[in-house]
């Protein structure tokens, strides 16, 4: 049976996990240590630990992938229509719909910029927007100017380290406002 895919606005994410495919990093270490005015080695663990995770924080709070990273996220439902989070897509590895728990895979689809257009869907008797849906990606590095906010978190998170003993970064608030500035709504 061949349906047509109806677009009810419900698209619920439920996880995005990746894992890094890039080599190099966002901000070299060394450019890292020239900002925060560091000319020993002995911190430099610290620092790229510090760095990764300015980065990550900055990247959730865009919704941009800043480093060449593979995502696989699922969402409880989806409409006809799906926003892609971490953009921009570089290549679409595979699309899936779960069916109680089956997973089945989807071929009627094309990408828009960041979203995936759905065209119709294969299956039996389930409403489409209540199946599940899992797509693996890559997306590529965006190329938005948010160094300077990133080195500024890691500067703040570097002479606050004492405080932040237990791993629970602040951004500060400049930082948060350079970083607004390219959010992607999804």
């Amino acid at each position: 049976m061949r349906l047509t895919t109806p677009n009810y606005g419900y698209n619920r994410l439920i996880s995005v996990t990746h894992e890094d495919i890039a080599a190099g990093d966002y901000i070299a270490l060394a450019e890292a240590k020239l900002w925060l005015r560091v000319d020993h080695d002995e911190e430099d663990s610290l620092i790229q630990e510090l760095l990764g995770d300015a980065i990550a924080q900055a990247e959730t709070i865009m919704g941009r992938s800043l480093i060449e990273k593979t995502y696989t996220a699922i969402w409880a439902s989806f409409s006809a229509e799906v926003p892609v989070p971490f953009a921009p897509i570089d290549e679409i590895i595979s699309v899936h719909r779960i069916n109680q728990g089956e997973e089945v895979e989807i071929t009627g689809y094309y990408v828009i910029a960041d979203r995936l257009r759905f065209e119709t869907v294969y299956g039996d008797s389930h409403p489409y927007y209540q199946q599940g849906l899992k797509v693996v990606y890559t997306a590529k590095a965006d190329s938005v100017p948010v160094k300077t906010a990133i080195k500024q978190m890691l500067l703040t998170n570097y002479e606050d380290r004492q405080d932040n003993a237990d791993s629970i970064m602040e951004v500060p608030s400049n930082s948060r406002k350079k970083l607004m500035r390219f959010r992607r709504y999804a």
